[in-house]
C-alpha cells in the first residue's frame, strides 16, 4: 500500500491541528490537497470537500501492484467492487474506501509486520462470500485457509489478492 486518503470538509482547519501537534504538510501541498507523515510513517493523503456533512471521512487507499487488471478483478469477484477507470487509473469503488490501483514493475511488499497490516472489508452474507470444506477446514473462495472456526458468528477470511504476498482480512 503506498498511502491512505481521507476526505476533510476543510484543509486549512486540518492542516492548523495538524501542525498544532506538531506535523506539518509534505512539500507540494496545494489549496485542496496535501499529504502527512502519521508518526507511525504511514503517508496519509487530505483531500478537501467542502460538500462533507463531517470533518473527516474515508475515501482510498493507493495499492501497488504487478497487474492492476488482475487486482481489480479479485476485489470486483469477492467483494462486489466496481471498477472504474479515471484517467490512467484503475479504480475499485467499495463503500467506506476506494482503492486506487498503480501498476508496478517493483517487487510488492507485503503489508505484514508493516504499519498497516492488513485491511478489513464488511461484508452482508458471509455465507456467500466464505465456503467450508469441512467443519473443521475452513476456507474462503479463493482458497487461503481461514484462521477462525467455522462456527463464530464473527469470521475472519485470510485471502491473497493476485500479485500480493500478504493476506487482506475481511470481517463480519
Amino acid at each position: 500500500m503506498e498511502h491512505l486518503a481521507f476526505k476533510v470538509k476543510s484543509l486549512k482547519d486540518t492542516l492548523a491541528k495538524l501542525d498544532a501537534a506538531g506535523t506539518r504538510p509534505a512539500a507540494g501541498a496545494t489549496p485542496t490537497q496535501a499529504f502527512v507523515l502519521a508518526p507511525n510513517g504511514v503517508k496519509v493523503q487530505l483531500v478537501e470537500d467542502t460538500a462533507l456533512a463531517t470533518p473527516v471521512a474515508s475515501y482510498e487507499m493507493l495499492m501497488k501492484v504487478s497487474s492492476a487488471a488482475d487486482a481489480a478483478a479479485w476485489y470486483e469477484k469477492w467483494f462486489g467492487a466496481r471498477i472504474t477507470r479515471q484517467g490512467q487509473s484503475t479504480v475499485a469503488e467499495i463503500p467506506g474506501m476506494n482503492i486506487r490501483f498503480a501498476e508496478t514493475k517493483e517487487p510488492v511488499a507485503g503489508t505484514q509486520g508493516r504499519a498497516i497490516n492488513h485491511i478489513g472489508l464488511e461484508v452482508k452474507n458471509r455465507a456467500s462470500t466464505v465456503t467450508w470444506t469441512t467443519p473443521t477446514t475452513p476456507y474462503s473462495r479463493c482458497g487461503q485457509p481461514n484462521r477462525t472456526a467455522a462456527t463464530t458468528a464473527a469470521t475472519t477470511v485470510h485471502a491473497r489478492p493476485p500479485g500480493r504476498s500478504s493476506r487482506s482480512r475481511v470481517s463480519r
